[in-house]
């Protein structure tokens, strides 16, 4: 059993697990009524693409840092694009 396994109590390769969040997250702007306004997904898009950098730089790869910061880039052009 790997390291991630016994700390989820399974397998990783469950979609159902990684999801959670995100339904959850949903579910909650749904029923709260952030889902109405037109700014909340491009926001919600731009935050998950900087985590992607966040990540990048967690790794120490300057190039990784660079490329997913044009990545990020491109999302957030994408989100507020009308």
């Amino acid at each position: 059993m790997s390291c991630a396994e016994s700390r989820c109590g399974g397998s990783t390769n469950n979609p159902g697990h990684r999801n959670r969040p995100l339904l959850g997250v949903a579910l909650f702007a749904r029923c709260v009524g952030f889902d109405r306004d037109r700014a909340f997904y491009p926001i919600v898009l731009m935050v998950i693409a900087s985590y992607y950098v966040l990540f990048a730089a967690m790794s120490g790869s300057v190039h990784t840092v660079l490329v997913e910061s044009v990545v990020m880039t491109m999302f957030a052009i994408a989100a507020v694009a009308d």
